[in-house]
């Protein structure tokens, strides 16, 4: 069972550690383009990204140690961490282009 609601009603930032500064990875769409954002901030800071880059989406994902980023480029993986200690990942989002 859930606990029952309070009287306030807590912002996801609030109950998130949105207003902490953590590893964020996130996803951004515009003009059917998609942007993917790896920086360490907060959720706030998040949110004035897409809006200085005019995204008309912006998903929030997981981050923290969870916040990795993998491309293959020249038959070779590369790839951004924002830790520099190796963790398994539970999820991946994986692009492919034909």
């Amino acid at each position: 069972k859930y606990p029952a609601p309070s009287k306030k009603i807590l912002s996801p930032s609030d109950i998130s550690h949105g207003k902490e500064t953590h590893n964020r990875t996130a996803i951004g769409i515009k003009n059917n383009n998609i942007y993917f954002i790896f920086f360490k901030g907060t959720l706030e800071e998040l949110s004035e990204i897409g809006m200085k880059n005019k995204l008309e989406y912006l998903l929030n994902l997981d981050g923290g140690g969870s916040s990795k980023y993998k491309y293959y480029k020249n038959k070779k993986y590369k790839g951004v961490n924002l830790e520099d200690k190796k963790r398994k990942i539970g999820n991946a989002l994986i692009l492919f282009d034909n």
